[in-house]
């Protein structure tokens, strides 16, 4: 099944496209960097969507070929030798591929980086873009302006402290 549509518009000629015309990217293989793992997913997921990638075993196939260094280690423990897997769908990768390199706390994480941030060398405005970027992750500002009394109490290495 092919979804189409026109490019162009205004003034110029539109073209008709195929969704079968458009050239997706192949995903740049995946070494096991937790901070790239969810793009890595959303790129190759994009990838096997196409009418080439028609069965499970190959959209696995293709995916596991994208595994390099950390993750290729990661994934020989599911294959066998006789070059099948112990997944049968893509998607039984995927929930073993997030427990092993999505962060399953990010908030959390984001939390623990927050109290180790050094400014160091680099200058004022580049200390605060990643500050700023720990707490939106954190979700600290969220917490505190809800009002929500019920998320207020945070667990920290030196103890439970009670915001606001």
């Amino acid at each position: 099944m092919s979804t189409t549509g026109s490019i162009g518009g205004g003034t110029g000629a539109s073209r008709h496209v195929d969704r079968e015309d458009v050239k997706i990217p192949d995903p740049e293989p995946f070494t096991g960097d937790p901070k790239k793992a969810r793009f890595f997913k959303v790129q190759a997921t994009a990838k096997t969507k196409s009418p080439k990638y028609n069965a499970e075993e190959i959209k696995i196939r293709y995916v596991t070929n994208l595994l390099r260094d950390r993750a290729a280690n990661w994934f020989v423990n599911y294959a066998s030798l006789d070059g099948t897997y112990q997944f049968k769908t893509l998607k039984e990768f995927w929930q073993q591929f997030e427990t092993q390199f999505v962060d399953q706390d990010p908030a959390g994480t984001a939390m623990s980086k927050i109290f180790d941030i050094k400014q160091g060398t680099r200058g004022v405005q580049a200390y605060l873009s990643e500050m700023y970027s720990l707490l939106v992750e954190s979700k600290i500002c969220e917490e505190l302006a809800s009002g929500d009394r019920s998320r207020r109490r945070r667990q920290y290495p030196w103890g439970d402290y009670e915001m606001g």
